[in-house]
């Protein structure tokens, strides 16, 4: 099976969150999101879910928790949480499915 992170501590998790925090500051008037729906799935490599969500809102996305035909990005990260590839959650496949 494929390895998995170590979970993050909280210096890193601080650090990802100031990150972000300077991301969404140097670019708050960019709301290149903005009208659309994104859904995300699986576990990202670079940053955390929390984090990326909260980019997603800054940037003038809304969040969907399903897919659906209003739903503009699915963003997957390469595993599920429970360790299966992210084209196997139900998210991936209804994405592929109304494309």
């Amino acid at each position: 099976p494929p390895s998995r992170k170590a979970p993050a501590t909280s210096a890193s998790k601080a650090k990802a969150s100031a990150t972000a925090a300077d991301t969404a500051t140097s670019s708050s008037s960019n709301l290149c999101f903005e009208g659309q729906k994104i859904a995300v799935t699986g576990v990202m490599a670079s940053c955390s879910r929390e984090d990326l969500e909260d980019l997603i809102l800054q940037h003038g996305g809304k969040l969907s928790a399903a897919v659906s035909g209003k739903t503009s990005f699915l963003l997957a990260g390469l595993l599920l949480e429970d360790g299966r590839e992210a084209k196997d959650s139900s998210k991936y496949k209804a994405a592929v499915e109304k494309k």
